[in-house]
């Protein structure tokens, strides 16, 4: 017979893992409140590319918009990926 699985905590950190450098990079100016265009300036893309990784961040950490993606990072992305 197997144990039972403990069910995983809410702030699992196996989502932020999946995330690129790049990824994590947009997350933490998320948090900050930047617009898609203040970000394609800081890191030097297309601001199409900044909305491409939003939608990417978006699926992996499963949630619906941009402001719910800077809540989940932070809780989780500030407690594990800080310089």
């Amino acid at each position: 017979t197997q144990a039972a699985v403990a069910p995983a905590p809410v702030n699992d950190l196996s989502s932020s893992s999946r995330l690129s450098a790049r990824e994590a990079q947009i997350l933490r100016c998320l948090m900050q409140g930047s617009s898609n265009k203040l970000i394609a300036r800081d890191l030097g893309v297309a601001e199409a590319t900044v909305k491409v990784h939003i939608k990417t961040i978006l699926r992996k950490v499963k949630v619906a918009n941009r402001t719910q993606a800077a809540m989940w990072a932070q809780q989780n992305l500030t407690a594990s990926a800080q310089p």
